[in-house]
């Protein structure tokens, strides 16, 4: 009994249709098959002209042609076997054998595939795979390859999420019932019953397809724009919503679609938490910075950006060719501002000293606390002559400036670049020394920076000066009490040092021996804190015994200036009472052994002594003053001393400290005992 149902010769074929291919079923699925191809085709161009833009025109015309031949190809093909099965079955002897049993092993074979097939696509929803579809190249056609695969895929997938058993039960129980079937029904009915089912199967899944469609197309288009609102929130763009149009069809779908919108919102909300945060950190830090580059106390730019800013200041001239003055300045005794009055009312006199630079300087100049009571200006594009004036400005900005609205001055020295350094640390340097230099010459001033004058001041002179400055602040002490002991109405000791500075720049010295000599005649008395009290305010003649132990002043003046680290000038305060014709004290020297430092201070006291008010007497006329010099001079005076001091006096330069002694007390009287 033939397997297959009877056919017509395979002469007939070619010119009629086979009987077996009449049937109303057979003609329905021929009917589906085509529609299929149809629809497959059509759904091909719409794809292709939907991705237009990926490939050329050319490209979507061979793809849709070379899919169409390669369906017709294989519908002509499986054609063509069904006819040479069908002739061989109707054969008699062994080619019938074989055709009937080869034609029923591939619809077996067809069967279970497809079946397996069908229930892949019922148990994984096959609408995505549209999609997929859709999303092949233009220049790649699909065709039977692509189609086998896919078929091999799901078959696969299937099999391979199935237990074991139940695989076993599919690869050999199927086949067995299925022969079984064969024998009891026939292969008739068995085949019929099959592909009925199949056909049942595959109408329903077309259904379903056609049916749940736009559901896909809806899922794919939603999830596109979630993608396009993701890529543009990954970019920055925060703003970004996805809308909810045909989401609420979908519960799950309008769910995602709050979801992206609510993390979008979530992520707003935090982005402009951050901004505020790194706005509140932005400009924290640039307070600090700005508290970092500043003086807490007078509020005028640090040390540091000081220096930092001088660097970018010798840049830009040593480009353009223009110059820059600095100047430095210390100002004058600040310690003794502080020991004297606290140091609160040391502080408000650095900020009184900010106030005058930022009242006194230019928009562009820059004032600075170096540290301490040192300060720093940069005169862009300014010479040193007028940054000098600006300098004598704020000294007279100053004048109420000092503890409890005394006066405050300064020690300033002036450096230009590139005329004085061509380098900032040399620059520094020259100006610090100037600044110095001022300082050793009386105060109160500014110095610019003359190579032949000042010398470049190393760490060890600072270090020396400093210390001389703290020793010279000490004499002063020292020295207020001897004329307040004495009882002098006048800063006597600043006097006849002031004096004698004079009288040694007048003679030719320079200015080092000129502060040398102011030094002498400040502390030219100092000894007398160590006589007794009594005998120094006792206004009545001396006893001889007395005024022996007067005449030990010296020695003992000369001591205390050693002990302070000024042996230079203690040989001159010594020999500050010798007379130039021998009969002064300690040790009786007469002309030029006695020291010109000594000469110098005897004759700056004696003019002082006799313009000032004492209680005794009143203040000589300076037409008297310099007669009783001149009548001294060759015996208690040096004669070239005394003329130099009548040429200042006559010239104006030099003129009387006035005041008056307190009542009762007669000062120290330079004579013998009676």
């Amino acid at each position: 009994m033939p397997f297959g149902p009877t056919a017509p010769h395979l002469l007939n074929a070619a010119a009629s249709v086979p009987s077996w291919m009449e049937g109303g079923p057979l003609r329905v699925l021929a009917w589906i098959g085509t529609s299929l191809l149809i629809f497959a085709t059509v759904q091909r161009i719409v794809s292709s002209s939907a991705s237009s833009s990926l490939a050329p025109t050319g490209a979507i015309a061979r793809s849709i042609l070379a899919s169409s031949l390669r369906i017709i190809g294989f519908a002509v093909g499986v054609f063509g076997l069904v006819v040479l099965l069908s002739w061989l079955a109707d054969k008699q002897g062994i080619f019938g054998t074989i055709g009937n049993g080869v034609g029923g092993l591939l619809l077996f074979a067809a069967a279970f595939v497809a079946g397996l097939f069908i229930a892949r696509q019922f148990l994984a929803p096959p609408w995505w795979r549209l999609n997929a579809w859709e999303s092949s190249t233009l220049a790649s056609p699909f065709g039977l390859t692509d189609a086998a695969g896919w078929i091999r895929d799901d078959v696969r997938d299937l099999l391979a999420s199935l237990r074991l058993v139940t695989r076993i039960v599919i690869l050999a129980g199927v086949p067995l019932a299925t022969l079984n079937a064969l024998v009891i029904f026939g292969p008739r009915s068995t085949f019929t019953v099959i592909y009925g089912g199949l056909f049942i199967c595959y109408v329903a899944l077309v259904v379903a397809l056609f049916t749940a469609n736009r559901i896909p197309r809806v899922l794919l288009t939603r999830l596109q724009e979630l993608r396009t609102v993701a890529r543009h929130i990954a970019n920055g763009d925060l703003s970004a919503r996805a809308s909810y149009s045909d989401a609420g069809e979908y519960e799950e779908l309008g769910e995602l679609v709050a979801d992206v919108n609510s993390m979008a919102r979530v992520l707003e909300s935090r982005e402009a938490e951050n901004r505020a945060l790194n706005a509140q950190l932005h400009q924290a830090l640039n307070v600090e910075q700005e508290r970092s580059t500043r003086d807490p106390l007078t509020r005028l730019r640090n040390h540091r950006y000081f220096q930092e800013a001088l660097a970018a200041e010798l840049y830009r001239c040593s480009r353009t060719g223009e110059q820059t003055t600095i100047a430095m300045l210390d100002l004058d005794d600040f310690k003794m501002v502080n020991d004297t009055f606290g140091h609160q009312e040391g502080d408000a006199v650095l900020i009184r000293t900010a106030a005058a630079f930022t009242q006194t300087l230019r928009p562009y100049d820059l004032p600075a606390r170096l540290g301490g009571e040192e300060f720093g200006v940069i005169f862009p594009s300014t010479s040193p002559e007028e940054a000098k004036m600006v300098m004598d400005r704020i000294m007279q900005v100053l004048a109420t400036g000092g503890p409890n609205g005394a006066k405050q001055t300064f020690s300033g020295g002036i450096a230009t670049f590139p005329t004085h350094a061509q380098d900032q640390a040399t620059l520094c340097q020259l100006a610090d020394s100037s600044s110095y230099a001022a300082k050793l010459n009386g105060k109160a001033h500014t110095v610019i920076f003359d190579p032949s004058k000042i010398q470049n001041i190393d760490e060890d002179d600072r270090v020396n000066t400093r210390e001389r400055d703290a020793q010279l602040r000490a004499a002063r002490t020292l020295v207020k009490g001897v004329d307040e002991l004495e009882g002098l109405g006048t800063a006597h000791s600043e006097n006849v040092g002031r004096l004698s500075a004079q009288i040694a720049t007048a003679m030719g010295y320079d200015d080092t021996y000129a502060q040398q000599m102011y030094l002498c005649g400040l502390l030219h008395d100092v000894g007398k804190l160590g006589l007794d009290q009594a005998l120094v305010q006792k206004s009545s003649q001396l006893t001889a015994e007395e005024y022996e132990q007067v005449k030990r002043h010296p020695e003992l003046s000369a001591q205390i200036v050693t002990n302070a680290g000024l042996g230079d000038i203690a040989a001159w305060v010594r020999h500050h009472h010798e007379h130039f014709d021998g009969t002064g004290y300690p040790l009786g020297l007469a002309g030029q052994d006695i020291p010109l430092g000594s000469r110098i201070v005897l004759a700056a006291e004696a003019f002082d002594v006799m313009t000032s008010d004492r209680a005794y007497r009143r203040a000589m006329s300076l037409n008297d003053a310099t007669q009783e010099l001149l009548r001294g001079a060759g015996a208690r005076f040096d004669p070239d001393v005394v003329m130099t001091l009548v040429q200042l006096v006559r010239s104006g330069e030099v003129k009387p400290a006035g005041g008056s002694a307190p009542a009762g007390q007669a000062g120290f009287p330079h004579h013998r005992a009676a």
